[in-house]
């Protein structure tokens, strides 16, 4: 899922709307691009909600963002990319063809995942345009002032230098903040493209992109809604113990 996605899911399943849940279930996306960070949130979201809960209590929605975004314990993320009954993925394989020919590559396995992250910014703009608060939520949570504090607390659990950690946190607000992902052409210039042309390794046609991105708003207008009514419904019973 894209950030408006995961905020949107984290505050229908906890049932309230503050800056820490907010940042938390956007922070794990440190994974798409954090060379000193990979993957670490996204994948032990279990362990970071121990350790929030033994040493910062007061930031335990901090870590309730972090556990309704990953995969593991079938937090949002599962419910979108799960190879099999993912949303993101099942629609992916619809546009394969399409995002192949876009990159000129392979109809395989990295064409797949293109494919589904193209899906997963359709439903962040199909997002913004129904419930515009969500980018006010957002982009407050980011000027709230946390986000050093959040840096502080991520610094000692990766045991790395703070200022590195707030570098990165500050990365992944500018690469997928609120102006990014709220409109067709900022996602495309200046978030899918930027992001994609650095790991392809090569220019790409702007048009083909937003052609791409287009088909995949059309694919899931009518059922982008009952997909995230439905995740919400089964996290609701999933983390019904911690929110």
């Amino acid at each position: 899922m894209f950030p408006l996605s995961h905020i949107y899911v984290a505050t229908k399943v906890a049932e309230r709307e503050n800056g820490l849940l907010i940042l938390g279930s956007v922070i794990p996306d440190l994974a798409w691009y954090s060379t000193p960070l990979r993957g670490v949130l996204h994948n032990e979201p279990k362990e970071f909600w121990s350790f929030i809960k033994e040493k910062y209590p007061d930031f335990l929605d901090l870590a309730l963002g972090v556990r309704l975004h990953s995969q593991i314990g079938k937090g949002a993320d599962y419910y979108s990319d799960d190879e099999e009954t993912g949303f993101a993925k099942v629609n992916g394989r619809k546009i394969l063809k399409e995002v192949a020919a876009a990159f000129d590559i392979e109809e395989g396995q990295q064409a797949l995942a293109l494919s589904h992250n193209f899906i997963e910014a359709a439903v962040d703009l199909h997002l913004r345009e129904k419930f515009p608060s969500i980018v006010r939520m957002y982009q407050e949570a980011i000027d709230s002032g946390m986000v050093g504090k959040v840096a502080a607390i991520l610094s000692e659990y990766f045991k790395k230098d703070v200022s590195l950690v707030e570098d990165e946190l500050n990365k992944l607000f500018a690469f997928f903040g609120p102006e990014n992902v709220s409109s067709r052409i900022g996602v495309c210039s200046n978030a899918v493209v930027p992001y994609l042309e650095k790991v392809l390794d090569k220019k790409l046609n702007f048009d083909q992109i937003l052609n791409v991105l287009d088909q995949s708003l059309a694919l899931t207008k009518d059922s982008f809604m009952t997909f995230l009514g439905g995740t919400i419904r089964q996290m609701r019973v999933g983390f019904k113990n911690m929110v």
